[in-house]
């Protein structure tokens, strides 16, 4: 087995399609990793794949399976790219590494990414152990953003925080005690994509009275001057990508982010097939007139969409709430949001109920209390809509209004595209 620093040797289409495939597979496979396969035959991909929901296939054999349908036309010489170690233990399905042995005689290498810390690296050993030429090798160039949460549960016993802030060009991103729309269509749009691609989305508890928030996924049909706009994004981003990728480390690029728009035909197609939807966590405050109302509209969403929903009610607040009339399996009771213990304890709730990758859709306040607790790992995704005129917030009273900046904090700026009005940034700390 060799253990190869080759970065930047995998062909800029083997790369793209593994890119495309990781993102098919994140937000619908934890507890499992999001792993992405593709087989390859005389230098053209002939076969590819992503790891389905929980007890359906795993990468390589969705790849495997469109490969028997074709097997004909390629008996040999095929190389297989995947990764993640596959799997060598019995789960819910069969270990990966029992599929890939009856083809010794069609695949003549196996390139793996990432070892899988789960294994002790026995899925390799037995692949050598029957004969096959085993390579592993970064394909990426750097870290894998798909699987970046998996390792961040095994190792930092947390998941990985995507928190999305919208403002307006003047940083405006919401008033006190009133619902108003920051993003616009295209902005709802980039959501509903981030929405499919995260285990959860969870809210503060400003966002939770004023906006009553649904927190489901939905599909957003863009009309034709719309998907223009989207359809020159994904061009410029192609070209683009392909200058980036060919000139990393000196340069940086999310691949989340862009991989949303220019793979996101793929991503609605791949979430109306497996009728995916998002784990809804709603932070509480003070009680509300109609929380019981609200309440009950989450529990009838979770019988439409088949995903829980939980009401994280901060300590100091547990007292106004009807406690005996909800739920138990719902409702938890966290420390106060301001407090030392609330993301610690925020952390292993989240894992506890198969959480890796969570979207914060953040307000002012939740921004400023999580920001003390984020990681490099995390990202924040920020939508600038620029079509709003600086005399349409002249309405809203001045002490009612919040604004956020980035410049007011200490993060550092890894990417910046335009979506027609919007401008989209990705930020770390």
């Amino acid at each position: 087995m060799k253990n190869s620093a080759l970065s930047g040797q995998l062909p800029l289409n083997f790369y793209q399609e593994l890119w495309k495939q990781s993102l098919l597979a994140i937000g619908r496979t934890a507890p499992n990793p999001p792993v992405a396969t593709i087989i390859t035959y005389q230098n053209q991909i002939i076969a590819s794949g992503a790891t389905e929901p929980p007890g359906l296939r795993h990468a390589e054999i969705v790849a495997l399976d469109e490969i028997d349908h074709q097997i004909h036309k390629y008996p040999n010489h095929l190389y297989l790219y995947v990764t993640l170690e596959p799997c060598s233990t019995y789960g819910r399905t069969k270990p990966c590494v029992l599929r890939i042995n009856h083809y010794q005689d069609r695949i003549k290498k196996i390139f793996v990414e990432n070892f899988d810390p789960y294994l002790n690296k026995t899925g390799i050993k037995y692949l050598i152990e029957k004969g096959f030429d085993v390579e592993v090798q970064s394909f990426f160039k750097k870290p894998h953003f798909a699987l970046e949460p998996f390792f961040s549960v095994i190792k930092e016993k947390r998941p990985i925080y995507h928190i999305k802030v919208a403002t307006m060009p003047d940083g405006l991103m919401g008033v006190s005690n009133k619902s108003i729309s920051i993003t616009g269509k295209l902005g709802k749009f980039i959501t509903m994509l981030m929405r499919a691609k995260v285990d959860a989305v969870i809210v503060g508890p400003g966002t939770t009275s004023i906006d009553l928030p649904s927190l489901d996924l939905r599909e957003i049909n863009l009309d034709d001057e719309e998907l223009a706009v989207v359809e020159k994004s994904m061009d410029y981003l192609n070209k683009n990508t392909q200058l980036l990728y060919n000139d990393y480390p000196k340069v940086y690029y999310d691949e989340f982010l862009r991989g949303l728009i220019l793979f996101y035909k793929d991503i609605y197609k791949n979430f109306q097939y497996f009728n995916y939807q998002p784990k809804r966590i709603l932070i509480l405050g003070r009680y509300f007139s109609n929380f019981i109302n609200f309440f009950k509209k989450q529990k009838q969403l979770t019988e439409k969409t088949n995903q829980p929903f939980y009401f994280l009610i901060q300590e100091k607040y547990k007292n106004d709430y009807p406690l005996e009339k909800l739920d138990k399996e719902n409702i938890r009771i966290f420390p106060n949001l301001d407090s030392e213990n609330f993301f610690s304890e925020l952390n292993q709730f989240l894992i506890e109920i198969d959480v890796h990758r969570a979207l914060i859709e953040s307000g002012e306040r939740f921004f400023s209390v999580s920001f003390p607790h984020l990681t490099k790992n995390d990202k924040i995704y920020w939508i600038e809509n620029t079509s709003f005129e600086e005399n349409q917030s002249e309405e809203l009273p001045l002490s009612e209004r919040k604004h956020w900046f980035f410049s007011n904090y200490d993060l550092i700026l890894k990417d910046k595209f335009s979506l027609g009005h919007l401008n989209l940034y990705a930020l770390t700390v």
